[in-house]
């Protein structure tokens, strides 16, 4: 498991992202989605796309997903894949 710091910025992360699923009146689905939860999606969306893991790109990744959520409505785990997919030359190069 990660330190405390990244379990606390995965905290934050989870909780905007909860936020702003429920201000598109969606997000039932995600409410039960822990930090742990959270992390695991994370890792596997790096590992599937084959980008080493690291604490950098966990927290990079769980900072980004709010942002997709806020701009398309969609749900966490899709934030995630979406957000690895389109981020991928960035979290090979810069994390």
């Amino acid at each position: 498991m990660v330190k405390v710091e990244i379990q606390e910025q995965l905290a934050e992360a989870l909780l905007q992202a909860q936020t702003a699923l429920k201000e598109f009146g969606e997000g039932k689905n995600d409410d039960d989605v822990t930090i742990d939860d959270f992390e695991e999606m994370i890792v596997d969306e790096l590992n599937e796309e084959g980008i080493p893991v690291s604490d950098e790109r966990i927290v990079a990744v769980a900072e980004w997903v709010p942002i997709c959520i806020e701009d398309s409505g969609i749900y966490i785990v899709t934030a995630i894949i979406e957000c690895v997919e389109s981020s991928i030359d960035e979290l090979m190069n810069d994390y």
